[in-house]
C-alpha cells in the first residue's frame, strides 16, 4: 500500500447525487477527523462557507475563460499548492466539486502537479448520457443564475453540451494528469447507494455508512411540464411560476430517439468500460 498521503477528488458528475455525498461529509466533518479523514472547509469569493470545494473550480474556470487569475480567489496554482501543504501525512483528504468534471482539460491539468506527491483517487459517477442530459437541462432551466431559455433540442446542439456528454474525453484528461490507476468510475442510478459506492471507489472504510446522514435525500428533478413553464418565464423575465399538480412529465426523448442518441456514445462508453471498469459486461444497463 502507498505510504503517500491520500487525496480523494470527487469530481461529480453533475446530477449524480453529489450534494448528498457533500452533505454527508459536512455533517460528519468532526467525527471523520477522528478516523483520519479530512473534509476541508471552503469559502467562495464572498466569504460564504461552502458545502463543497467549488472555490477551486471557480479559480480554475476563471483563468481558463479570462487568461488571468480570479480577482478575489487568486491564482488557481496557488490554491492547489496551498491545498497540498494542508494534506497531512497518514490521513485521507476528500475534496468534492462537481464542476471539476467540466468540458475542459484545464481542471484535470490544474492537479497534475500532485501526481508524485500524493496517492490520488479521482472518483466520478457516470449516468447514461440520455438520462443525464435530460436532468441537467432541467437544472439549467431552473437555475436562477443560468435561466436557460432554449428548447431541449436547441440545448442538445450546443458544443458545451456535446462536450459534457463525452465522458471518455473527460476521463481521459484526468487519466493523463494523474494516471489511469487513479480513476475510479462508479455508475449512478436511482437505486445506487451513493455513499457505499463512493467509499468503495475511494478505498475508505465501509463502516462509515453507519454514520448519520448516510442516506441523505437526493434532489428530485421536477416534471417536464413545470420546467417548460419556467423556461417560458425565463424568456420573458417574469417571476417563475409555482408548481402545479396538473403539470405532466413527458420524456424529452421518444424510445427511438433515445436509442439513436445513445448509439452515438457506444464506442466511447465501451472504451471507458474496458479501461476503467473491465469488471462490467457493459457500462450502462
Amino acid at each position: 500500500m502507498s505510504r503517500k498521503p491520500r487525496l480523494v477528488l470527487h469530481i461529480g458528475m453533475h446530477k449524480t447525487g453529489t450534494k448528498s455525498l457533500q452533505g454527508f461529509f459536512v455533517a460528519n466533518r468532526w467525527i471523520l477527523k477522528l478516523f483520519g479523514i479530512d473534509y476541508p472547509k471552503a469559502f467562495d469569493a464572498t466569504g460564504r462557507r461552502l458545502w463543497n470545494h467549488s472555490d477551486l473550480f471557480h479559480a480554475i474556470s476563471y483563468e481558463k475563460d479570462f487568461s488571468k487569475p480570479h480577482p478575489i480567489l487568486g491564482p488557481s496554482a496557488a490554491r492547489v499548492a496551498d491545498l497540498a501543504q494542508r494534506v497531512k501525512s497518514g490521513r485521507v483528504t476528500v475534496l468534492s466539486a462537481e464542476g471539476l468534471s467540466g468540458e475542459s482539460p484545464a481542471f484535470a491539468q490544474a492537479f497534475a502537479s500532485l501526481r508524485t506527491q500524493f496517492d490520488c483517487r479521482v472518483v466520478c459517477f457516470l449516468r447514461p448520457q440520455d438520462d443525464w442530459v435530460q436532468s441537467f437541462y432541467k437544472q439549467m432551466v431552473r437555475s436562477r443564475k443560468e435561466r436557460e431559455s432554449r428548447s431541449f433540442d436547441e440545448f442538445l446542439l450546443l458544443q458545451s453540451t456535446r462536450d459534457h456528454l463525452d465522458y471518455e474525453q473527460m476521463l481521459g484528461w484526468w487519466a493523463d494528469s494523474l494516471g489511469s490507476q487513479a480513476i475510479k468510475v462508479e455508475i449512478y442510478s436511482p437505486e445506487t447507494h451513493l455513499l457505499r459506492a463512493f467509499l468503495k471507489a475511494a478505498e475508505l472504510p465501509n463502516t462509515l455508512i453507519l454514520f448519520p446522514f448516510s442516506n441523505w435525500v437526493r434532489n428530485r428533478s421536477p416534471k417536464s411540464g413545470m420546467v417548460e413553464r419556467i423556461r417560458a418565464e425565463n424568456q420573458t423575465g417574469l417571476p417563475r411560476p409555482l408548481a402545479n399538480a396538473a403539470d405532466q412529465d413527458v420524456p424529452y426523448f421518444t424510445p427511438k430517439e433515445r436509442m439513436d442518441f445513445m448509439r452515438a456514445f457506444q464506442v466511447g462508453n465501451e472504451a471507458i468500460r474496458a479501461r476503467f471498469r473491465p469488471d462490467l459486461e457493459r457500462l450502462f444497463r
